[in-house]
């Protein structure tokens, strides 16, 4: 199995849940060409998120260097609104009956009780859709999303990694929110890729050889140094990839500086 971080130019990831439809075309497409321009070359994208999938389909150009992660699960077009919002609240009133607390770097968070079961057709429709609007043969990396709700977790790993096998997809991961009881207490397959928040990491880093971080926003702009907030996030976990989400190209340029 193929290593992702030795495809992986820059230790730093572009999010793009705030482009399309939150940013115009015009302005989305800044914001790609300038991390394009300082190297970038991970891309995370989700069906939940609006048309982003479709945007790089469309403007990303076609290139063994870079990868693209998407996702399935939360899938709008699949999973009905009502039936997300019932396992969401099912798992909140669940928590809030028998959770237990988890503490991570100073944050007391509620261990998430697994609510919702998905069903592979469902799934199958979300991969055949990513591969069409996206304009590739292969999904680089297909996360599970937020798989800290999911019940028949394992058995959906195992069907991806059936898709693995089949050419669709290349690595397996899991895009993971908030402190789950599920993934807390089971042990995983080493290739699988985990993306996570920057706050859990002491719980989930050592589950990954690659893992890829979000949600460092506050610590790189907790002062007005942000290459060196960069430099120090990238150094305490090596093999990382830090994700940033921003719609402003300006932003990007700190990449350069590193």
């Amino acid at each position: 199995m193929e290593d992702l971080r030795s495809l992986i130019a820059n230790p730093i990831g572009l999010g793009t849940a705030n482009l399309q439809p939150y940013l115009d075309e015009t302005r989305s497409k800044r914001v790609l060409h300038a991390a394009l321009d300082v190297g970038i070359s991970y891309f995370d994208t989700s069906p939940r998120y609006g048309l982003s999938e479709k945007f790089l389909g469309d403007h990303l150009p076609m290139s063994d260097r870079l990868i693209i992660a998407t996702k399935v699960g939360l899938d709008p077009l699949e999973s009905s609104a009502v039936s997300i919002m019932r396992g969401q609240l099912k798992t909140k009133l669940k928590n809030l009956v028998r959770g237990s607390k988890t503490r991570s770097q100073g944050v007391t968070a509620w261990t998430v009780t697994p609510s919702m079961i998905y069903r592979f057709d469902s799934f199958q429709s979300s991969i055949e859709r990513s591969l069409k609007l996206l304009r590739r043969e292969t999904l680089d990396v297909l996360h599970i999303h937020e798989p800290e709700n999911i019940i028949n977790l394992e058995e959906l790993l195992d069907w991806v990694d059936i898709k693995r096998r089949d050419g669709l997809v290349r690595h397996r991961g899991l895009a993971v929110h908030r402190v789950g009881s599920n993934l807390l207490n089971a042990s995983f397959d080493a290739d699988i890729i985990w993306q996570f928040p920057w706050v859990h990491q002491d719980l989930y880093a050592t589950k990954c050889a690659t893992p890829i971080i979000f949600g460092a926003g506050t610590a790189l702009h907790c002062n007005d140094r942000p290459v060196r907030n960069l430099r120090e996030l990238i150094q305490e976990i090596p093999r990382a990839i830090v994700l940033t989400q921003t719609n402003r190209p300006d932003h990007l340029k700190w990449v350069r500086e590193l």
